[in-house]
Formats: structure tokens, sequence, C-alpha cells
């Protein structure tokens, strides 16, 4: 039984820890495109922070099982 609840944590950390790479992928994509769309167009993405900022909550919370299922968490 602990074995089964072990790999799930385990199935569920790993897919957390996926999202927020994928978020951190969404931070550089659309930093990317509010720059080119500044230097190109003239103005950037109106909503670039807010997303940037909510993207890295995401990032964030999502990783956090993995690294606290590995022992890598920072320990004060």
């Amino acid at each position: 039984m602990l074995a089964w609840t072990q790999r799930a944590v385990e199935i569920v950390s790993r897919a957390g820890l996926a999202l927020g790479a994928l978020a951190t992928a969404g931070i550089f994509v659309l930093l990317a495109a509010s720059s080119l769309k500044r230097y190109v167009g003239g103005s950037p993405v109106p909503y670039t922070e807010e997303l940037a900022g909510l993207l890295f909550v995401v990032t964030s919370v999502a990783a956090m099982p993995h690294a606290v299922s590995t022992g890598q968490h920072v320990r004060l």
C-alpha cells in the first residue's frame, strides 16, 4: 500500500514539475513576444507584467511538491 501511495505522489509531483516548466516557457515566450512587439510595433503587449507574474506563481507552486518529495527544497 505504501509503495502505491509513493508512486502516486511521484506521478503527481512530476506532472506539477512539467506544468511548472511549461509555465516558465510561457514566461519566456510572453516576454520575447512583448519585446518584439515593442520594437517592431511600437507598443508592448499590455498585460505582460501581470501574466508573467501569475505564471511565475504557477511555476513556484506547481514545482513545489516535486522539490519537497525529492528533498531539493530550500531549508531554513
